[in-house]
């Protein structure tokens, strides 16, 4: 009796048919990002734990319960009292990682400011629900160094994500922001909060109480009614603020009005179908600039069925790319051939069935 497997729960494959729209997501995200001047950067899927300790907290919830660590039982290479290898974990968020790497290399030194974007999986080791996945795909982006304190750094930054939800043709969201002020005001603020709420805690669960006592403004965020009305009660108005943190915050929202009037809702359709082009432009450039450098070359794809234009087969590179040729040989469906490249679009490649086929078939 043979096995079945399915994906892991809390997982999902991305599709062949899936794939055209996650590359005009990316691929808008990474155009849009180095028109605003960040680069891209890719670190390794796992860190060692206590690098997230240290960058969330070791209060924070993903650290307490939702990290996936990795367990191998090889000692570390060069250990000499062969004691047991540091712990890693897969990564549940970004930013330690960047930050973990522009100190390694010392980006400060070369940059007065470094402007980064990352694109990729994170994993969490929740319990899977709707829209609550182990591993899912995040797009964000750092501003690090000398000259990363700035308000309009900030709203770039807003201003940014939002761009980009807008040209991927998301309508009619809000944007809402806050402050916790400069660190004296963050802890000021956690002295407040304590105070206000140490009569009234002992009436909500316990997962509430934890929070309380190991970090206060997680309870700001908390989904339990009970929890949510206590908070309302407070009417918290940004009181906790320092002239500084006012300041600051005033700057960043002032910033955002100015910038908000440049991609209002009332753009016209012609500067609007002008922008469209200009992206289509920019994408097309880059697919083909990459696509290019394939013509020539023979390369094993996996044939997946008859193609629309007539008298051709579909199949799939290695990469999710989709490639067409010439041929009735239906029989070569579901098995691997190898494809001389002979022209390119930004979205498929056109090549010729090579002498060579390789055997092996898919069932």
């Amino acid at each position: 009796m043979s096995v079945k497997f399915s994906n892991p729960r809390g997982t999902a494959d991305i599709l062949p048919s899936e794939i055209p729209l996650w590359n005009l997501l990316e691929n808008t995200s990474r155009v849009l990002f180095q028109r605003y001047g960040y680069q891209e950067i890719r670190t390794p899927l796992f860190e060692d734990t206590f690098l997230f300790k240290r960058s969330l907290g070791e209060t924070a919830e993903v650290v307490n319960k939702q990290l996936l660590g990795l367990v191998s039982g090889r000692a570390e290479a060069g250990n000499e009292n062969g004691k047991e290898a540091p712990a890693f974990s897969l990564r549940p968020e970004g930013t330690a990682s960047v930050v973990r790497a522009y100190n390694q290399y010392d980006m400060g030194r070369e940059e007065f400011l470094s402007k980064l974007f990352y694109i990729g999986p994170m994993f969490r080791g929740e319990r899977p629900q709707k829209g609550r996945l182990r591993q899912f795909h995040q797009i964000g982006a750092e501003a690090i160094g000398r000259g990363a304190d700035h308000p309009l750094l900030d709203a770039e930054m807003i201003v940014l994500a939002t761009h980009i939800l807008k040209v991927l043709g998301l309508k009619d969201f809000k944007v809402y922001i806050n402050s916790l002020g400069t660190s004296q005001d963050k802890a000021r603020f956690a002295l407040w909060l304590r105070e206000k709420l140490k009569d009234k805690i002992l009436s909500l669960n316990e997962e509430c109480r934890v929070q309380y006592e190991r970090n206060v403004f997680r309870l700001l965020d908390s989904k339990d009614p009970d929890c949510q009305a206590m908070i309302r009660e407070l009417n918290i108005a940004g009181e906790h603020l320092s002239s500084g943190g006012e300041q600051y915050f005033r700057e960043v929202c002032s910033a955002l009005d100015a910038a908000s009037s440049r991609w209002a809702d009332d753009v016209t359709k012609e500067i609007k179908k002008a922008r469209y082009h200009i992206l289509t432009d920019e994408l097309t450039t880059h697919a083909i600039k990459y696509n290019r450098k394939l013509v020539g070359k023979t390369m094993p794809v996996l044939v997946r069925g008859r193609d629309r234009k007539e008298g051709y087969l579909s199949a799939l590179t290695e990469g999710k790319i989709v490639v067409r040729f010439k041929s009735e040989k239906t029989e070569l469906i579901g098995k691997f051939v190898n494809i001389e490249v002979t022209s390119v679009t930004p979205l498929s490649i056109e090549g010729a069935l090579a002498d060579q086929l390789i055997s092996q078939s898919v069932h």
